[in-house]
This record gives structure tokens, C-alpha cells and sequence, in this order.
């Protein structure tokens, strides 16, 4: 059974997002704190964040910005994600995907 192109596409980013989150151990943290609140308080469906990155090169100038808004199943598989799969996990994943390890 195929999965179809939409929905291929919202899994992809969906997990670029979860890994970009993953690698970096200050975003993790404070993402982790959110989502768990959110999910030990039972307000998922009330309040899901807009999570919003900035990507700098070493000396600060801006590369990218993106956003990634949530929805309550988003927030839950984001929770399930960063509690399964520490910083270390994330890297190898990304790695044997073809991304580089060190890539966020």
C-alpha cells in the first residue's frame, strides 16, 4: 500500500523538523519543556506552539529562518520523539540517511 505524494511530503518535513529540533541540545531542551508540560498538563489541543528557529553561521550572520506550526497530534508524536531518541540517536538516524551528522 502507497503513501501519496501529500502526505509523503508532510511526513518528510514533519521529520526534518523533529530532527532539526533533536541535533541541537539547547532547542531540544527548551522544545522538550514545552511539549511536556503541554502533554503532563493535558492542554495539547489547547495551546499548540509555533516553534521557530533561527540557523546562524559561526561568525552570526542569519542562513534561515523557518517555522513549524504544531497541531495536538504533532505535539504528541513531537513528545514520543524527543523521549525516544536522545541527541546521539538523531545524529546516527540523520547519518544513515544521507544527511550529514552534524547538519541541523
Amino acid at each position: 500500500m502507497g503513501v501519496d505524494r501529500d502526505t509523503a511530503v508532510f511526513i518528510r518535513g514533519e521529520f526534518e523538523c523533529f530532527v532539526r529540533i533533536g541535533l541541537d541540545a539547547v532547542v531540544r531542551d527548551r522544545v522538550r519543556t514545552v511539549v511536556d508540560h503541554l502533554v503532563r498538563t493535558g492542554r495539547v489541543a489547547d495551546l499548540c506552539p509555533t516553534i521557530c528557529f533561527e540557523v546562524r553561521d559561526g561568525d552570526g550572520t542569519l542562513r534561515e529562518v523557518w517555522h513549524m506550526e504544531t497541531t495536538p497530534d504533532q505535539v504528541i508524536r513531537l513528545h514520543e520523539f524527543l523521549g525516544r531518541f536522545t541527541a546521539a540517536d538523531v545524529h546516527l538516524i540523520r547519518s544513515m540517511l544521507g544527511g550529514p551528522a552534524g547538519a541541523a
